[in-house]
């Protein structure tokens, strides 16, 4: 499956990014967070000229932050040759640097499918949670794969034994430590029709 683990792993790169070019007191490890923060309002034209809009300007962090939090996260020759630049040189770096961030930031929130309604209704299918109209979206979304009025009779009627099964399910997946698409192989017996859905997922 094309979206299996995909939606985190976006995720995970904006928060990652976002965390290194902001104030340390605003650091944090939620998405939602930052991806309230407004940098689809930055110009490309102005973040190059170190432009920034009031509010992005408030949570940067200032270039002794930012000196150190990018010291951290290169390799020690990189960092020694970076430490042989003159002032002047470094200030220019550490500014090219953190605007590279910011236009990535803000190019991926505007061009990555953070909001896409098929990306979050899919991971149900990764067996994090059991949301019953996120899976019956899911089922809308490939008529051809549930065609017959029967077969969307059996689906809903899966739906209703995989809820009440849903934590036992979920806690054995867990300990036998196997990923949710190899576990799904086992039910295809229980529930042949949401099964079948999600194979149909690409």
């Amino acid at each position: 499956m094309f979206y299996d683990g995909v939606l985190g792993k976006i995720q995970e790169g904006y928060v990652v990014f976002t965390n290194m070019i902001i104030k340390k007191e605003l650091k944090t490890l939620k998405f939602a967070i930052h991806y309230s923060l407004p940098f689809e309002d930055l110009k490309d034209s102005d973040i190059v000229i170190n432009k920034y809009t009031t509010q992005i300007e408030s949570i940067l962090s200032n270039d002794e932050e930012w000196e150190a939090q990018l010291l951290q996260s290169i390799p020690t020759n990189v960092k020694e040759l970076f430490q042989r630049i003159p002032s002047e040189g470094k200030s220019k770096v550490l500014s090219s640097a953190r605007n590279f961030l910011l236009l990535s930031i803000k190019k991926m929130k505007v061009q990555l499918p953070f909001n896409e309604e098929i990306l979050k209704d899919s991971q149900v299918v990764f067996l994090k949670e059991f949301d019953r109209e996120k899976w019956i979206r899911l089922q809308a979304r490939f008529t051809n794969i549930l065609s017959t009025d029967k077969m969307k009779t059996s689906f809903c009627n899966e739906l209703d034994s995989f809820e009440f099964n849903f934590e036992e399910i979920q806690s054995e997946m867990k300990a036998k430590k196997k990923s949710p698409l190899e576990y799904w192989a086992k039910y295809e017996e229980d529930y042949p029709n949401m099964c079948t859905l999600l194979k149909a997922i690409p």
